[in-house]
């Protein structure tokens, strides 16, 4: 049984075989990327290690410790900096205060990411303050009251052409106490 080498053509462009200029851009790019990672990981183990050892541990305990705080953080240049800071104030407990720096840097991060998931709620029509006068708002006109994503509610003007509702359609919606107007 013979097998036959199939040939077609592409479909699509991006199936071409690459120019030599482009090749040799990729490579360049490869190659960037791989030095500064290397380097990275010679300041980590090699600059790291040293004002570790500077500061009281054992080269194999330091090199351990360099693997796994390189694990949990994911980005060397934050682990440089936490252990550059850890030598600069001279920590006593270098392995504690780098952990604990990784650890907080990280639950920032997700609370940042989780933050910027959340969004502004349109919580309904700002509620009249009754007067002799008649209704009163807090900004001179009825407003929207919405909820940032932090939790505060915040009562900002209709977009202009936004018709306003009556106060039977729409009774408004009263502020938290704790809560102030922007």
């Amino acid at each position: 049984m013979t097998v036959a080498a199939v040939q077609s053509e592409p479909a699509v462009d991006w199936f071409r075989q690459p120019t030599a200029l482009e090749v040799a851009h990729y490579n360049s790019i490869l190659k960037r990327k791989a030095d500064d990672a290397s380097l990275r990981a010679r300041r980590i183990f090699g600059d790291c290690l040293h004002k570790l050892t500077q500061l009281g541990m054992k080269e194999a305990q330091a090199r351990s410790m360099l693997g796994k705080w390189r694990g949990q953080a994911k980005d060397d240049d934050l682990l440089i900096r936490t252990v550059e800071k850890a030598h600069e104030i001279s920590s006593p407990d270098p392995v504690s205060y780098v952990t604990k720096a990784l650890k907080e840097a990280k639950s920032r991060t997700s609370k940042t990411k989780a933050l910027q998931k959340s969004e502004w709620t349109l919580l309904g029509w700002e509620a009249p303050t009754q007067t002799p006068a008649g209704p009163k708002y807090k900004k001179g006109e009825r407003g929207q009251v919405w909820r940032d994503p932090f939790g505060k509610e915040v009562i900002l003007p209709a977009k202009s052409g936004t018709a306003l509702p009556s106060h039977e359609e729409e009774p408004g919606y009263t502020l938290d106490r704790k809560s102030k107007a922007a």
